[in-house]
């Protein structure tokens, strides 16, 4: 974990501890007024540093705030998978935030830099939802994506199938005529 004693230094036992993929990140974060974030240095993280950021939380609560992408949502996947463990969630309360797709952005610095901090506040980190919560929309929208994907392919198919009904009724009257 990264720049974790000298955020403590400056907020004593803060609330939560927002965990970011890179050191950039959280210099950036602390940079902008949030002086509680730590960086994992990539997606995926050890026992040590998840027993360590739940320590450092006064209230034993840790935000998953990764980059936008698809190595971030895998990596929170990971990460999820390795916190089941009795001794890690005993008293710990988890969440996960994201950054919307709509603003194009997909860093904690690239949106505090390009949005401000107040908007990172208010529309990404008090956004944050529960683990079950992020694991529903995850899947949901995998499955959702299936959905349209195979709706796509069966709409395509049945076009498929008129023309091909079109054409062969078009052999027939052809052949009928001059076969």
């Amino acid at each position: 974990l990264v720049i974790k004693t000298r955020s403590i230094d400056v907020v004593k036992d803060p609330k939560m501890v927002i965990i970011v993929e890179g050191y950039i990140d959280t210099i950036t974060l602390f940079q902008n007024g949030i002086r509680f974030s730590v960086a994992s240095l990539g997606t995926n993280f050890s026992f040590f540093q998840i027993k360590k950021s739940k320590n450092i939380s006064m209230n034993k609560h840790v935000l998953i705030f990764f980059d936008s992408d698809i190595a971030g949502e895998n990596g929170i996947s990971r990460f999820l998978e390795k916190i089941f463990s009795p001794s890690i969630v005993k008293n710990l309360t988890l969440s996960i935030s994201k950054i919307p797709v709509y603003f194009s952005v997909k860093d904690p610095d690239e949106f505090v830099i390009k949005k401000g901090t107040k908007n990172l506040i208010n529309q990404v980190i008090n956004q944050s939802v529960p683990v079950l919560i992020w694991y529903e929309n995850f899947f949901f929208s995998e499955l959702f994506n299936q959905y349209f994907l195979i709706e796509k392919i069966f709409f395509n198919l049945i076009i498929l199938n008129k023309s091909l009904k079109k054409n062969l009724i078009k052999e027939k009257t052809f052949s009928s005529l001059f076969g």
